[in-house]
C-alpha cells in the first residue's frame, strides 16, 4: 500500500482530500447536513475542488444548501435536496429525489445535528427532535438510498480500501448517555430508568434534568450521538460481514465551534465553552480532517476489517476520534453489539419500517393502512406489511 502521510493536529481536510485526490475524481458523494460555516461545508469544499462527478448537498434549509453550492459549483457539478430529518415523509421525498439523481452514491456522510436546551418534540412523529435529527432520519435516509450504495459497491469491486463508506458524524458527547430504550423520548424522570439507561455516573447536576424534568439537552444530545455510533457498529455487521464492500465508520471531529450551539441557551453555551478551554477550538478546516479521513482514507476499512469478528470490541475499526481509530475514551454503551441491534429494532419501530441494511425497506403498515411505500424487496413477512418495488 502507498506510503500515506500521517495526520497531525494542524491537518485540514483540503489536506485530506488532496492526498486521496484519485479516490473523489469521478465519484458521487452526498453530504447530508450543510449550511454556510460549518463541517458540512468544509467538507463539501474539500471533495469539490477534486472533481467528483456529482456532490449532493441535503440541509434542512434549501437556501443553506445553495448557499455552500454556490461557493463550490465552478469545482464540480452541485445538486441540492431539501430533507427535514425529523419529519420521515420528507426524508422519503429526498430519498426519491436523490434517486431520481443518480444511480449509485459512492460516500454518504450523515452530518446533520441539532441542539436544543428545551424539550422539543417533532411535530408529526412526536419523536425527541435531537435524536429524530441526528439518528433516527439518517437511519431512514441511508437504508431507502442503500440500493445506491450498493450499486457504487459493485462498480468499485476492483477498487482497494473499499471505496463505498458511510459516514455518521459523532462526538465525545456520547460518554454522557446510553441508549434509553426504555424511553428514548425523555418522558420519564431518571428515576424510572433501569440501571443500563442511566447517564455517566458523577456527572454535575447541571447537566441532569432540573427538579420535576424529564429532560437534559446534554443527556439527550449523548444519547443521539451513542446512537450513531452503534448504528455503525449495525450497519458494518450488515455490510462489511455480507462482503458487500460497504464500511461505515463513526467520526468525533473534535472541538468546532459551528452554528450547532444557536439553540442553547446562555448557561448551556457557557458549559460547552468551558469544556473546550485546556484545548481550545479547532478551526473548520482541522475539524473536517475525520470525516475526509473517515470517507477516503483506505487505512481504516483495513482496521474494520481486521476487527470484523467482534466489531463490538473497543468499537475497533469503527469509531473515529478525528483521524485516529480510537478505542480510548470511547464508552463501553457505545460499543456493545446487543445494543448496536436493540437500537436498530428501534429505529425501526419509530420511523415505521422493516429493513435488513442490504437494500429492502419495507414499511410497517398502521390499522389505516396508511404508509406503504416500500423500496427493495423483502420476503415472508406477515400481512402487516406491503411492499412496492422502485
Amino acid at each position: 500500500m502507498a506510503n500515506f502521510p500521517t495526520w497531525t493536529s494542524t491537518s485540514t481536510g483540503s489536506d485530506v482530500a488532496a492526498t486521496f485526490s484519485s479516490r473523489i475524481q469521478g465519484k458521487t458523494v452526498l453530504i447530508v447536513g450543510v449550511s454556510p460555516n460549518s463541517l458540512g461545508e468544509a467538507t463539501a469544499a474539500a471533495y469539490a475542488a477534486h472533481s467528483p462527478a456529482l456532490l449532493i448537498l441535503a440541509s434542512r434549509s434549501l437556501s443553506n444548501a445553495k448557499a455552500v453550492a454556490e461557493s463550490i459549483s465552478t469545482h464540480c457539478k452541485v445538486e441540492c435536496v431539501p430533507v427535514d430529518l425529523s419529519d420521515y415523509a420528507s426524508v422519503r421525498d429526498a430519498a426519491s429525489q436523490i434517486r431520481s439523481l443518480t444511480s449509485h452514491i459512492d460516500i454518504l456522510i450523515n452530518n446533520a445535528a441539532v441542539v436544543k436546551d428545551e424539550h422539543t418534540l417533532s411535530p408529526t412523529a412526536q419523536h425527541e427532535l435531537q435524536l429524530a435529527t441526528t439518528f433516527l432520519g439518517p437511519f431512514l435516509l441511508t437504508n431507502l438510498i442503500m440500493p445506491l450504495l450498493l450499486n457504487s459497491a459493485q462498480t468499485n469491486a476492483s477498487e482497494s480500501g473499499i471505496p463505498t463508506r458511510i459516514v455518521n458524524v459523532t462526538s465525545a458527547g456520547h460518554v454522557l448517555s446510553p441508549v434509553r430504550f426504555s424511553d428514548p423520548h425523555f418522558h420519564r424522570p431518571l428515576s424510572d430508568l433501569p440501571e443500563s439507561e442511566q447517564p455517566a455516573a458523577h456527572l454535575p447536576a447541571s447537566l441532569l434534568p432540573g427538579e420535576g424534568k424529564t429532560y437534559a439537552p446534554f443527556l439527550a444530545y449523548g444519547q443521539s450521538k451513542t446512537a450513531n455510533i452503534l448504528f455503525s457498529i449495525a450497519l458494518n455487521k450488515r455490510l462489511l460481514e455480507k462482503g458487500t464492500r460497504i464500511a461505515s465508520l463513526a467520526v468525533h471531529p473534535g472541538s468546532v465551534q459551528t452554528n450547532l450551539s444557536r439553540s442553547l441557551g446562555p448557561e448551556s453555551r457557557a458549559m460547552v465553552e468551558g469544556t473546550t478551554k485546556a484545548t481550545g477550538w479547532m478551526d473548520m478546516g482541522q475539524g473536517s480532517v475525520g470525516m475526509l479521513v473517515a470517507g477516503l482514507d483506505p487505512r481504516l476499512v483495513e482496521e474494520v476489517e481486521a476487527g470484523k469478528p467482534k466489531l463490538s470490541d473497543g468499537g475497533k475499526g469503527v469509531y473515529l476520534n478525528g483521524w485516529r481509530v480510537h478505542t480510548e475514551g470511547l464508552a463501553k454503551h457505545a460499543a456493545d453489539e446487543d445494543a448496536a441491534e436493540r437500537l436498530w429494532a428501534l429505529a425501526g419501530r419509530e420511523t415505521g419500517v422493516k429493513c435488513d441494511g442490504l437494500g429492502s425497506v419495507v414499511d410497517i403498515i398502521d390499522s389505516q393502512g396508511q404508509n406503504e411505500e416500500v423500496v427493495g424487496k423483502e420476503s415472508g413477512l406477515v400481512s402487516t406489511v406491503k411492499e412496492i418495488k422502485i
